[in-house]
């Protein structure tokens, strides 16, 4: 799967992912701050930052979200601001932590055949190493969870335009969200 070919069908069938709404604008690799967003939407009033994956979603891919988000909220000055993404492979632990922050996701799957693209959501199974699935435990989300966390906390302080403490907090000067989880 090219990421390029995937840009391109979504930006041309908008409509596959906002199912009955009215899309009121779109644009294709907006920059921001010399930053790429693969496809910037507004829809029913509301700005949807949409980032694509032609590979597995990772760690890595939490923190450059976060990035664009921030730098969106900066320069546009947006309070109706979303963010969808779409990925080929999305691990439960990190559809769980893009729930608990309001970003929407889906997997993608190519059609060779025909040369289109399929959305749906994420299985609610991990995949193991066996080939074997399984069902989670809580601790084993927030084990998880803790982890993803720690890593993005690294990310942020790095990044001046975000400010994460302790109790899974996340600020800027523009704005702040807190993640579910432990509490002190």
């Amino acid at each position: 799967m090219k990421e390029s070919n995937l840009q391109d069908y979504l930006y041309d069938n908008l409509e596959e992912v906002f199912q009955g709404k009215v899309i009121e604008n779109k644009k294709k690799e907006y920059l921001v701050h010399g930053k790429r967003i693969d496809i910037l939407a507004t829809v029913d009033g509301i700005k949807y930052i949409i980032e694509l994956k032609a590979v597995r979603f990772t760690r890595k891919d939490v923190g450059q979200i976060a990035e664009y988000y921030g730098l969106m909220k900066e320069s546009l000055h947006e309070e109706n601001l979303k963010m969808i993404v779409i990925a080929p492979d999305i691990p439960i632990e990190l559809t769980v932590l893009l729930k608990g922050i309001g970003i929407l996701f889906f997997e993608v799957e190519e059609n060779e055949e025909d040369e289109t693209f399929t959305l749906r959501q994420p299985s609610q199974k991990i995949k193991t190493n066996t080939k074997k699935t399984g069902s989670v435990s809580l601790s084993d989300y927030q084990l998880a969870m803790q982890r993803y966390w720690d890593d993005f906390k690294l990310f942020t302080q790095r990044n001046s335009l975000f400010r994460v403490d302790d109790n899974y907090t996340l600020s800027s000067d523009k704005c702040w969200f807190q993640i579910p989880g432990k509490r002190s």
